[in-house]
């Protein structure tokens, strides 16, 4: 309230500025240093409060800016960490996700551990709760290729032996996603042998018929 008067022997508006502020405060103790007592300095133990609070602000900062950094990274190449690791009061700077990363980092990592290793991880980091039902929270997707795989499977349908692979699954009981999920995976293997061969891909040989026939031929 002192310093606003002083403000107002200069200025009337309400208006307020840091200029216009440091103005105001070095005329204070230009005309004014005799009716004012001088700020006590602070002690060793003030100071290093001081520090301390600042490397806190600091460190808070720096996990701000990593954990971001992190979610980006795991974005592009392993977006099953971020699903897993979404759960309210836990995120990716929380001590089960450092375990967890620092043991799996990538996706075909992940896909080897069984849950009694993820137990023994949870555990060593400091898990108590619920321990049994993250070690099975587990899923390795890669959203992309998943997505592409769609595609390429309805690309693939209308070749004969694509579609009575298809047919099969649904018949041995798969539901339509699933059935897609086998198909993509018999494509993508057979990409894979292709490229690795240089051969070109042939429908026959990668989905040989195994049709029964449906009635018994007549007896001669």
């Amino acid at each position: 309230m002192a310093v606003a008067r002083y403000r107002e022997r200069h200025r009337v508006g309400r208006a307020k500025s840091d200029h216009a502020d440091a103005m105001a405060l070095a005329n204070v103790l230009r005309t004014d240093a005799e009716m004012h007592r001088p700020l006590p300095a602070d002690s060793e133990l003030v100071q290093a409060i001081a520090v301390l609070a600042r490397a806190q602000q600091d460190a808070v900062w720096n996990r701000g800016q990593l954990s971001n950094q992190l979610r980006s990274h795991l974005k592009q190449y392993f977006p099953a960490a971020l699903a897993a690791f979404q759960v309210r009061g836990i995120g990716l700077d929380s001590r089960e996700a450092r375990a967890v990363l620092a043991l799996a980092p990538d996706p075909g990592t992940a896909a080897a551990l069984t849950p009694a290793r993820l137990r023994a991880v949870l555990r060593k980091s400091g898990r108590q709760r619920n321990i049994d039902a993250w070690a099975n929270h587990r899923k390795v997707k890669n959203q992309r290729l998943a997505a592409a795989g769609y595609v390429w499977i309805f690309g693939a349908l209308p070749c004969p032996q694509v579609k009575q692979h298809y047919d099969r699954r649904r018949a041995a009981g798969d539901k339509h996603a699933a059935a897609m999920r086998n198909l993509f995976n018999r494509l993508l293997g057979c990409l894979h042998h292709c490229l690795q061969t240089g051969q070109l891909f042939d429908p026959a040989r990668a989905f040989p018929s195994t049709a029964i026939p449906t009635s018994a031929p007549a007896a001669a």
